[in-house]
């Protein structure tokens, strides 16, 4: 991994923790939306085709 796919690895990984604290649904659905957009910035920044999530 280079230092922008962990970068945003690590983004990923700090808004998936954010949403699994709260117990806000608004707030866990925009944690999550962040943490898909991070990941898929991680797997663009290594070079990896984007995840698609169903």
């Amino acid at each position: 991994m280079n230092d922008d796919s962990t970068y945003y690895a690590e983004l990923e990984l700090g808004a998936v923790y954010e949403a699994e604290r709260t117990s806000d649904e608004a707030d866990r659905a925009k944690h999550l939306r962040m943490a898909r957009l991070y990941g898929n910035r991680a797997r663009e920044a290594a070079g990896l085709p984007e995840r698609i999530y169903h």
